[in-house]
């Protein structure tokens, strides 16, 4: 069976990765990772050119070790911290945050490189801030929010130009031209590339301008001009050359694959096909599998477009191996992230402390000298000896009182970093637990329909996206309580209140539980009063009557009853909601509002559905957030009854 594997999404985006977060040295004629890490290897001092070095590691590490190049940043803010070198502080500040960016964690990334800037302006370094704007240019533009990325990028521009470095001009105007060609600006993109190419030609920057011709052979391209456009990639192929191991092998993968493309437009299947296996060849040389798995992709789909099916089956079986090695890479690295994201945390909270104690010493220095003092003085002012006791003593005792303060500080950070790592440790449980199936089963209706698509009837087709919509809408559900109950567990929910009418939140609820109800022929009966207003976080109450309602659907049998209404009591809006399923034994009712971690696993619904275990305890957090509260009564075997509430708004 012919299997087509389309990609949509633009070759141009693989570019991204080689100027991201371009560091000042980058294209200079640097020492190899090997010589800068036995120069630091060698250098034993703790100063400011042991910072430089520790920094300049952790940048050219980015793309070849995250871990290492995480490490190196640590490395470099402790001991810039330590030494009170605010230059270094602020570079090491900017390439973790980078190293961040790198691996999609984009709001630590921003957090770090705005602290960086703050440290830039506060010494007047110009440069640092440019070297910031840079690098929260390709923030926005690895989320393809290219306006934004273009806004940073000129303001970075405008100061490399005021200061007359032109490389890092020339470096920012390239990438200026990449965004405005990614935006459909080819005009612009045409202008800037070839005044960064003039530059970059003058003071010799030749990794640089293979991505340049690479920009201008994509401008031709889109333009149809697909000779002109073959002359410029040729040029960029030419460049590379010339630079052997030192050339921009991501640039020149994106080169042999626009190739592809035009041979494939002038039907040259041999010249493509070469192409095609030549971007595979360096990508896989060069351990780029993101780009090994895009290649094999387009390969797979060249044998499909010339018949070639055994080629096609062979290349789409070391595609899948791929795909497993990148999966398998991810995993690790995902785990490797979260110990960083800890790592980091650790290092923030004991440059604190060494801070304090700093400031401790210097006020022992202090206490000391008044000593000092004291003695000196003693024999000419006996009538001040007891004066002076007494103001060492209060001294002593305001010191031994700060101290203690500063050693239960301590202790409380530290239970704090406990927790992070328990909830670290559940979190993933959850994740490899309960996504792993759902995932691997969405996984299987997509290898469904790509072997067998063309042998489903058109109810058939139905019936499968059916499920495969249910299966993914329970899986997002699933991702969405999870990030709310770990927000939970670390004190991150938000808790901004509103003054709403109870009944528009509930009419929101129901509206999206329809198809719910209508599968499992539950008939929902609504008593729901009108202008009942309440004062919370609409979100959490919202999500507090869907959980209910839903485990209310999940645990009624098919045919079953439920009920919804509301009331007022006192200062609160009450929201009821009943059933007549499977009810809950005494002995769980207990345990009902406890934390995931617990609990054992969810009990399934009436048609089999999964529990997570996750809902009800966020239900109860959010309540008791609001000021509000959450009942049940129940009875295994006669229906539940479960009520929230809220309190009332008051009159403004």
């Amino acid at each position: 069976m012919l299997i087509t594997l389309r990609f949509t999404r633009p070759t141009a985006v693989f570019s991204i990765i080689i100027f991201f977060f371009l560091p000042d040295f980058v294209f200079a004629q640097a020492s190899t990772i090997d010589q800068l890490e036995a120069e630091n290897d060698a250098y034993t001092a703790s100063d400011s050119v042991k910072v430089d070095m520790l920094n300049r590691l952790a940048l050219e590490n980015q793309f070849v070790s995250i871990l290492e190049a995480f490490a190196y940043g640590r490395e470099a803010l402790e001991l810039s911290v330590e030494i009170g070198y605010v230059n270094g502080e602020a570079y090491a500040y900017r390439n973790l945050g980078s190293s961040y960016a790198i691996r999609q964690d984009f709001v630590t990334a921003v957090q770090l490189l705005e602290k960086a800037q703050a440290l830039f302006e506060a010494i007047g370094s110009q440069r640092g801030v440019a070297d910031c704007y840079i690098s929260m240019g390709h923030v926005y533009r690895w989320q393809l929010d290219y306006f934004k990325a273009i806004e940073y990028q000129r303001k970075a521009a405008d100061i490399y130009a005021k200061l007359d470095i032109p490389e890092r001009y020339g470096i920012t105007l390239h990438n200026l031209g990449e965004n405005y060609l990614f935006i459909g600006d080819l005009k612009t993109a045409q202008q800037v590339t070839q005044q960064a190419t003039k530059i970059l030609k003058a003071v010799g920057n030749k990794q640089v301008l293979t991505s340049c011709y690479k920009v201008f052979g994509q401008i031709a391209f889109e333009r149809k001009d697909f000779a002109g456009a073959e002359s410029y990639f040729r040029e960029a192929l030419t460049i590379s050359e010339e630079l052997e191991k030192n050339s921009q092998k991501a640039a020149t993968f994106d080169v042999y694959l626009m190739l592809a493309k035009i041979y494939h437009q002038w039907g040259r299947r041999s010249d493509e096909e070469l192409m095609l296996n030549k971007a595979l060849l360096l990508a896989g040389d060069n351990v780029l599998l993101s780009q090994e798995r895009h290649a094999y992709t387009q390969l797979v789909n060249h044998y499909f477009f010339y018949k070639e099916y055994e080629l096609a089956d062979k290349t789409f079986d070391a595609f899948s191996l791929i795909n497993e090695k990148i999966y398998d890479q991810q995993k690790i690295e995902m785990a490797n992230m979260m110990e960083q994201v800890l790592q980091t945390i650790k290092v923030a909270n004991e440059n604190e402390l060494l801070r304090q104690e700093s400031q401790l010493q210097e006020e022992r220095i202090t206490l000391q000298q008044y000593q000092i003092y004291f003695f000196v003085f003693s024999i000419a002012l006996l009538g001040m000896l007891a004066l002076l006791l007494v103001r060492s003593d209060r001294l002593r005792r305001k010191h031994a009182e700060e101290l203690a303060t500063r050693n239960e500080l301590i202790e409380e950070k530290s239970k704090k970093l406990e927790e992070l790592v328990r909830v670290k440790d559940k979190f993933f449980s959850i994740i490899s637990h309960d996504l792993r199936s759902p995932i691997s089963t969405l996984a299987q209706f997509v290898l469904m329909l790509k072997t067998s698509y063309k042998n489903f009837s058109d109810q058939e087709m139905e019936d499968v996206l059916g499920k495969f919509d249910a299966q993914l809408t329970s899986t997002l559900s699933l991702a969405d309580d999870i990030i709310l109950w770990a927000k939970a567990e670390i004190n991150q929910a938000p808790g901004i209140n509103d003054a709403f009418e109870v009944n528009k939140a509930i009419e929101a609820v129901v509206k999206l539980a329809a198809e719910q109800l209508r599968m499992k022929g539950i008939v929902l009966q609504a008593a729901i009063g009108n202008h009942l207003m309440v004062s919370a976080n609409r979100d959490q109450v919202e999500f507090c009557i869907r959980n209910i309602l839903s485990n209310s659907i999940k645990f009624t049998p098919t045919g079953g009853h439920i009920g919804i209404g509301t009331f007022s009591e006192g200062n609160m809006v009450a929201v009821k909601i009943e059933d007549n399923g499977t009810g809950i034994s005494i002995e769980k009712q207990s345990i009902l509002f406890q934390s995931p971690l617990k609990q054992s696993e969810g009990e399934l619904g009436t048609d089999g559905e999964k529990g997570k275990g996750l809902g009800l305890y966020l239900v109860n957090d959010f309540m008791k957030k609001n000021g509000g509260r959450v009942e049940v009564s129940s009875e295994a075997g006669k229906g539940s009854v479960f009520t929230l509430y809220i309190p009332v708004a008051t009159a403004s």
